[in-house]
């Protein structure tokens, strides 16, 4: 029964995010042609499955929404037709669809808005993985167990009484010979029978292994440690690509330029956070300075994204036994590094800046790395669930989140903040790492963690790299001599330009508890980081 029941749950897993952890939802904000549009992607619990998707157009003349699941081998070639989109009752904008995911691997849904305007598309990247196995429910098994055991039995009766009274006459007794042969039918389907479930179970647990060894996904398995070399403390991840593992670890492609965005976070108080960015050394080896941060527990979350466009989270713990890389950085403050009991003091945040003094480093820290240290987070009033969220920032600048309505688990919501200055005016927002804003959201336990940008959750360079191959498809296509009719593609560029007052981040919590918040943004030429802390109910 216990392999029945293996078999039977593969059909009931649920499933956690690949690239965030617990965070399994996939949202998108951006333009299909003029109409912004949002689109929220439920992933399946095991592949071949079904995604859930909704989308929400703005503007008016809409005709048609399609929704298009392309696997990433094979192109729009060997992708099925669209699936129309239905207008949701009750709503005047919103739009749902159910797509098939037939492979494990990386999709891209491509999103198509018809109007009176014209039509646009835009990509959004999806993992399709299967990541949990449930067992099945035990009042569950107890029926199916019954009713298979009560089957059995009727089959060998039947059969039983088949040898024996197939050729009576009706209504006649059954002879001595007749009895016989009752007991040698039943005999023989016992041994028909009992032989085919043994075959079964020998089958299902075949398929259960194969399950469990080759298509549930595992996180790839990952060591860190601090060492120093040449006067400057490096961090150095490895990835074990050895066996099975090398399935899901092949070459990675750049996100705004950096191959892994790590966060660094002192456990269990996340009062230290940093944004760093290591240098591949080998396929399987990376490596970044240590930032000046206290001593203590860290835990090591890393975003990489694949050539295929699957993109996934990498995990780790290491222990800082001293204060970061001091020879390589020139602080401008002095009170950024913590005391000897590794207590921080006021709230700090700051960048790299090379200490050109000494010219024998190992290495340099990446001019994008930045880090905070700060005992607590900004936190609303008592009882007030909706409040304004006020959190002080390095420099005498604050960061406001505009916090809005209590945060529901799975309902869709825009973490909005802006910065003031010391004088209490608006202050712009620039550029960093190509975005105007990063943030990373983390529950207390450490079982949701996801990096967010003002597009949404999905990884920019899984949707640039799926764009880039759908437009050198179309070039085939039409320098093949046939017309393309591909719609105009809503590429963002790739690096944010100009300032903005605020940045918002799209996002639904997945599960309710206390979570904390780290914003990033960069103000007057220095990243800054903002902290706060919510709960989802």
């Amino acid at each position: 029964m216990r392999s029945l029941c293996s078999f039977a749950a593969i059909f009931l897993l649920p499933i956690v995010a690949v690239a965030h952890i617990g965070s399994p939802n996939i949202i998108l904000e951006g333009r299909c042609g003029a109409h912004p549009v949002r689109v929220v992607i439920r992933p399946p619990p095991v592949i071949p499955g079904i995604a859930e998707i909704s989308i929400k157009v703005e503007g008016p003349g809409i005709r048609r929404v399609t929704a298009l699941p392309v696997f990433w081998q094979t192109g729009k070639k060997g992708a099925p037709p669209p699936d129309v989109a239905k207008l949701i009752p009750g709503e005047t904008n919103r739009y749902s669809a159910e797509l098939w995911l037939m492979a494990p691997g990386a999709y891209s849904v491509h999103v198509r808005v018809e109007a009176d305007d014209g039509a646009g598309e835009v990509i959004v990247p999806v993992n399709a993985v299967a990541t949990i196995r449930r067992d099945m429910p035990v009042a569950m098994g107890i029926i199916l167990s019954t009713m298979g055991i009560l089957l059995f039995l009727l089959a060998v009766r039947l059969t039983g009484a088949a040898f024996s009274q197939a050729l009576m006459e009706p209504g006649a007794s059954p002879t001595p010979g007749a009895r016989v042969a009752a007991w040698v039918g039943g005999g023989l389907a016992l041994l028909v029978i009992a032989g085919g479930v043994t075959g079964g179970k020998l089958w299902w647990d075949q398929v259960d292994r194969d399950y469990r060894n080759n298509r549930l996904y595992k996180p790839v398995p990952v060591t860190a440690d601090v060492r120093t070399e040449r006067e400057v403390d490096v961090l150095r991840l490895h990835v074990d690509n050895s066996g099975r593992n090398g399935r899901f670890w092949t070459p990675l492609i750049p996100d705004h330029g950096k191959l892994m965005h790590l966060f660094l976070l002192r456990e269990p108080e996340q009062d230290i956070f940093a944004h760093l960015h290591p240098v591949q050394r080998n396929s399987t080896t990376f490596e970044c300075v240590v930032p000046p941060v206290p001593p203590g527990r860290y835990a090591i979350i890393a975003d990489v994204t694949h050539e295929s466009g699957f993109a996934q989270t990498l995990t780790a713990e290491v222990e800082v036994k001293q204060p970061g890389s001091l020879l390589a950085y020139s602080l401008p403050r002095t009170n950024s590094v913590a005391s000897a009991k590794g207590t921080p003091a006021d709230p700090f945040c700051s960048t790299p800046v090379a200490n050109v003094a000494n010219t024998n480093w190992y290495m340099a820290p990446d001019p994008d790395d930045s880090w905070h240290i700060g005992k607590q987070a900004a936190s609303p009033a008592a009882g007030a669930r909706d409040a304004m969220k006020s959190c002080p920032l390095d420099g005498g600048f604050t960061m406001i989140w505009e916090a809005g309505a209590p945060l529901a688990v799975g309902r869709e919501v825009s973490l909005k903040v802006r910065v003031l200055a010391p004088d209490g005016s608006p202050a712009k927002l620039e550029p960093y790492i190509g975005m105007f804003g990063h943030a990373a959201v983390r529950r207390d336990d450490g079982k949701v963690f996801a990096h967010l940008h003002p597009v949404g959750t999905i990884s920019m360079a899984s949707q640039h790299a799926f764009e880039k191959r759908e437009q050198q498809a179309a070039s085939t296509k039409v320098a093949g001599g046939a017309v393309s009719n591909t719609p105009a593609m809503a590429t963002p560029k790739p690096h944010a330009q100009g300032l903005a007052e605020s940045a918002a981040f799209p996002y639904e919590f997945p599960q309710p508890g206390a979570y904390r918040i780290w914003v990033q943004v960069k103000v007057a030429g220095r990243p800054l980081t903002g902290v706060f802390d919510a709960k989802a109910w």
